[in-house]
């Protein structure tokens, strides 16, 4: 998000009122990122245009209401049928996952909580006591190391040690898609990378043994790019430029489909979550894993990861040799 002075509703040009208030105070106090600070803002203000689309039976649709203030009493009278009528909106019209419409129960109740807290007001008790949606988490593929290893083995072309190091980096460490092809040579170090995430910060990624040698494999072979970057990954002799995502995705479907599978039978996603996986498998220091991956929440590994652990006994990263691995990747 861009940088600003002043308040961040000025900012944004948005209309005064209670939400803009709550929005300048969730980003002057760090209570979250601006990011998130503006996505609840956006979410409470599309239950402000439901609510007046509703109350004066508008003839248009709730998301195209037109806000010229938002005030605590219009927030503060929401009734029972008022609040399960527009999350059912989310649900059926806006068509909410499950984990878009958690994120917008626990921002409303956050909401509610403050403005108990800070105006002298009772919340409305029937938003506060709305439990959030279970949480659905996706289904991934876990690669094993004797998967990873047919997926490098299989690669072809003038880019193999530049391919075999990114789906390192992939595997080792969970970086992601974006984040790969943002690296340049100044952020390669002995055994770390400093990595930029989607939010300008950066983070000290360690590299373990592979890693390291499959980036001292590649520089030799590093294409200098003409495009005025110095970035660490370079596509091909005829674009000698920054490596393009899509580059990157077409370069693991060609390997995994020389290996018999289905084009799109790995995905980068898959790569990605595998790392999560292994790093969470190596250490009780969750918090360690956390900063290292980019992960905003311990609960994420815990709740997501751990129970995926538990059912993993042929996927035992720290003890597994190539043949098991190889094994198990062909009874998957």
């Amino acid at each position: 998000m861009a940088k600003y002075s002043g308040k961040m509703s000025d900012h944004y040009e948005k209309e005064p009122g209670i939400l803009s208030e709550y929005l300048d105070y969730l980003a002057d106090n760090n209570i979250v990122s601006r990011q998130t600070a503006y996505n609840y803002y956006m979410q409470l203000r599309l239950l402000a245009k439901f609510l007046k689309h509703r109350r004066k039976n508008m003839d248009c649709q709730p998301d195209e209401v037109e806000m010229s203030s938002v005030t605590k009493d219009e927030m503060m009278s929401i009734t029972e049928n008022e609040w399960f009528d527009f999350l059912d909106y989310c649900q059926f019209t806006q068509k909410d996952t499950a984990g878009t419409l958690s994120v917008r129960i626990s921002s409303t109740r956050k909401f509610f909580e403050w403005l108990g807290k800070n105006m002298d007001v009772t919340p409305p008790a029937h938003v506060i006591s709305t439990a959030r949606p279970a949480p659905v988490y996706k289904e991934f593929r876990i690669i094993t190391h004797g998967l990873e290893d047919k997926i490098c083995k299989a690669l072809r072309g003038d880019n193999v040690s530049r391919n075999a190091c990114i789906i390192k980096l992939f595997l080792h460490c969970g970086l992601g898609l974006e984040e790969i092809c943002a690296l340049n040579m100044e952020d390669v170090e002995l055994k770390s990378l400093q990595v930029r995430s989607s939010d300008g910060k950066t983070r000290t990624v360690a590299l373990d043994e592979e890693c390291v040698n499959a980036i001292n494999d590649y520089l030799p072979d590093r294409i200098p790019p003409t495009d005025g970057s110095n970035a660490l990954f370079v596509g091909s002799k005829n674009k000698k430029r920054r490596l393009r995502r899509g580059a990157v995705e077409k370069m693991l479907r060609k390997a995994v489909a020389s290996i018999g599978m289905p084009a799109k039978g790995i995905s980068i996603r898959d790569l990605q979550m595998t790392a999560k996986v292994r790093l969470a498998s190596q250490t009780e220091d969750l918090d360690t894993v956390r900063e290292q991956t980019n992960v905003s929440s311990v609960h994420y590994f815990r709740k997501a990861y751990r129970r995926r652990l538990q059912n993993m006994d042929a996927f035992n990263y720290a003890s597994e040799t190539p043949a098991t691995a190889a094994e198990s990747a062909a009874s998957a």
